[in-house]
């Protein structure tokens, strides 16, 4: 299953990728369901959202978690892509999950978005992945909560997000991030912004304590009680008199149109108190081998070593026919 070189027109390479991936996956109908845990007994609640490209691999991400024994409820994000067999293909691999649509009637949501009116104009009107920032902080059903993208994977047992996941490390919360050098790759106009919101959004009391500058949302574990939304309302309103320049180009990254979520995830983290903990060095993004957790991120994932590796995995998955 060869990788079709770049000058392969765009769209036939990513329908060539795209059936790259799936094959490479679909020894998945040999393995066992892995049902996700009542929210009552719970340690956490794990919520992923789902597109139709990355159907497929949604399985893999959570199976290859729940392998190593956690109780974690499960909740689905559908992007709004996914029909209704889509959704049922996913349950007869992962029963006892709940689905979410793109927009819900919710309490809690409601109630949080009235206050804040320009977020609730990027969930109703502009951005579909402003759910995963909002969902997983307003309905979920247990105190924890883990943030998981698809196009990830555990290879080795995560013991630090299994510790924390059960209570046993006290932590605030984790996240994960690249290793880019924050000197060399890193804009001065960005960590000059990054100065300016920190004293735009930062409530009366807190502190300002910016992660990683490559935080990266593939990963996150936090309570929603330790979430402060405003702070996230605070961003979007310091970034409607940002200057054009830092919308695009490097700058995007972070405070682009295809960001918002993550840089709000950012900006909650910076005020948390205690202050978060990265997750370890072997938690990484791309597609290194050897590593407990990968975030692959389509550039590394559509790569024939991590397709052989997704292979790899799902045979060390608990074999067993639907």
């Amino acid at each position: 299953m060869f990788q079709a070189p770049n000058w392969v027109p765009y769209r036939f390479r990513a329908r060539w990728d795209q059936w790259r991936i799936d094959r490479a996956v679909s020894g998945l109908a040999g393995t066992r369901p892995a049902p996700a845990a009542d929210p009552d007994s719970a340690d956490a609640e794990l919520f992923l959202q789902v597109c139709r490209r990355d159907l497929r691999i949604t399985p893999v991400a959570v199976k290859a978690l729940l392998r190593f024994g956690p109780r974690l409820a499960v909740t689905f994000m559908d992007d709004g892509t996914l029909a209704e067999a889509d959704r049922e293909w996913v349950n007869t691999h992962v029963p006892n999950a709940r689905w979410l649509a793109r927009q819900i009637d919710h309490p809690a949501l409601n109630a949080a978005l009235a206050a804040r009116p320009l977020l609730d104009h990027l969930y109703r009107r502009t951005s579909y992945i402003t759910s995963k920032l909002l969902y997983p902080i307003l309905t979920a059903r247990c105190p924890r909560v883990v943030v998981l993208d698809t196009d990830t994977a555990f290879f080795k047992r995560p013991d630090r997000l299994l510790n924390w996941v059960t209570g046993a490390d006290l932590t605030s919360a984790y996240y994960l991030h690249d290793t880019q050098d924050p000197v060399a790759d890193v804009p001065p106009e960005v960590l000059a912004a990054f100065d300016e919101l920190g004293k735009a959004v930062t409530p009366p009391g807190k502190t300002w304590n910016r992660p990683h500058t490559f935080f990266n949302s593939g990963l996150l574990a936090f309570r929603p009680a330790d979430i402060d939304l405003d702070v996230a309302e605070g961003y979007l309103n310091w970034r409607q008199s940002a200057t054009a320049g830092l919308k695009a180009g490097r700058a995007a990254i972070w405070f682009g149109d295809w960001t918002p979520e993550q840089t709000s995830y950012l900006c909650a983290f910076a005020v948390m108190d205690p202050p978060p903990e990265p997750f370890p060095a072997d938690y990484v993004i791309g597609g290194a081998t050897g590593q407990t957790f990968n975030h692959f991120l389509r550039h590394h994932l559509v790569k024939p070593d991590s397709l052989k590796r997704l292979k790899q995995l799902i045979r060390e998955l608990e074999p067993g026919m639907h």
